[in-house]
């Protein structure tokens, strides 16, 4: 069984491709701007675009081991317009979170902690979407968030689609700093939700189950822990 990286270094290292994304945007730019997206073939992961190799299908039986397939592939063969639109985001991954990372990456006071916590409450969603375990996503979320406590209800002991795998492939659009208007770090992201069945003998190809491009807004304040969640706009992308 192929095994995953461990939590800490894939956290550490998916933290640091968001701080190196706020880098190259700007500290605080408007909800809406953000990078632009790839060109037709271009990708992140330093693949060669002219390959033939079908990034969702299963790693040859001859390896001795199933390579899980690619998010952001299966969720561009799935019609994904996000990833239509925007090219190869970032997959929010599968390994497990524990409750002392938890407490450590959300602790980071800064405004790029912020975007770093959207990223983690994006896991703890994942994870709750996945296993039917909410206890992160309820960690990170504030009493008065109502889309935190309705999918910690629609999650609670009920995995979204089990027994497919399910992966969150995220893409930053832009962050706003609290005003005079609005008292919360905003972080503005594109989200596809995608669902699957796992490559079997039979059918060498990710079966995608579930399949949803979402337009959201993170609102977080600081509390003595770190970062809170306390709302989520949330609708259909639109492009």
């Amino acid at each position: 069984m192929a095994q995953h990286p461990r939590p800490s270094a894939r956290l550490l290292a998916a933290l640091v491709l968001v701080a190196l994304t706020t880098a190259a945007c700007g500290a605080a730019q408007p909800a809406g701007t953000g990078p632009p997206p790839l060109a037709p073939g271009e990708r992140t992961d330093g693949a060669d675009p002219t390959s033939s190799a079908d990034p969702t299908s299963r790693a040859d039986p001859s390896d001795g081991e199933a390579a899980p397939p690619d998010a952001n592939a299966v969720a561009l063969a799935a019609g994904s317009r996000l990833a239509t639109e925007l090219g190869a985001g970032l997959d929010v991954g599968t390994a497990p979170l524990t409750a002392e990372e938890v407490a450590t990456l959300r602790a980071d006071r800064t405004d790029l902690g912020a975007v770093g916590a959207a990223y983690l409450f994006l896991m703890a969603w994942r994870h709750a979407l996945a296993t039917g375990d909410e206890e992160h996503l309820q960690t990170l979320s504030g009493p008065g968030c109502s889309f935190c406590a309705a999918e910690a209800r629609r999650t609670g002991g009920s995995p979204l689609a089990a027994p497919a795998e399910v992966a969150l492939v995220g893409w930053r659009l832009g962050e706003a700093l609290p005003d005079g208007d609005y008292p919360h770090h905003r972080v503005h992201v594109g989200v596809s939700v995608v669902a699957w069945e796992p490559p079997t003998d039979g059918e060498p190809d990710a079966r995608v189950t579930h399949l949803e491009d979402l337009d959201m807004t993170i609102a977080l304040s600081l509390t003595e822990p770190g970062w809170q969640v306390e709302g989520v706009a949330s609708s259909p992308w639109q492009g």
